[in-house]
């Protein structure tokens, strides 16, 4: 008998050193399992704050942009008032005889123009291109057409009234005059 509970002693030790290691086991398991939940858990947290941090710049850009398009679109309203009186000057020089210019009230009315021009420049605004320039309905709008075969056909031969451009948008197209060959 005694060596039957000593047997049973024995094999309980047995059972419970194998159930100790398989606790062990068992339980580095389970904590392995929740370390990669845990892992993938703290991925997909960062991984989230990664976008909203993306998208939060983006929603900064945009807005920068947009305040900057409300700000030129409001200096386009203001240009545009100020232009006809712009063109209404510059004609105005151009019928100027050339025996007056050398009078020291031209002189006056040249730096009033010199003034105009920083205007512009300081508003980025830029006058287009017209005459011996190829005809492009997107900045030029055709008010006439002539005939001159030695000009290449649809190159703006006269310019009648200024164009201008606000940051590479068209504010007013060039009023032009086109050859047309037949």
């Amino acid at each position: 008998m005694q060596e039957e509970k000593d047997m049973q002693e024995e094999n309980t030790q047995v059972e419970e050193a194998e159930e100790e290691t398989l606790d062990k086991e068992f339980g580095d398991e389970v904590f392995c399992a929740n370390c990669k939940r845990l892992q993938a858990q703290s991925d997909e947290y960062m991984n989230n704050w990664k976008r909203s941090q993306a998208d939060y710049e983006n929603l900064k850009k945009q807005t920068e942009k947009r305040i900057k398009d409300i700000i030129e679109f409001g200096n386009a309203e203001m240009i545009l008032e100020f232009l006809p009186l712009y063109n209404y000057y510059s004609v105005a020089l151009s019928h100027i005889p050339e025996e007056n210019k050398k009078e020291s009230w031209f002189e006056g009315l040249s730096h009033i123009d010199t003034l105009w021009q920083g205007f512009f420049e300081k508003f980025g605004i830029k006058k287009i291109n017209t005459v011996g320039e190829i005809f492009d309905h997107n900045i030029h709008e055709a008010v006439d057409f002539e005939n001159d075969k030695d000009k290449k056909d649809h190159e703006v031969l006269k310019e009648l009234q200024a164009g201008y451009e606000l940051g590479g948008k068209v504010i007013q197209p060039a009023k032009v005059i086109v050859n047309k060959l037949d």
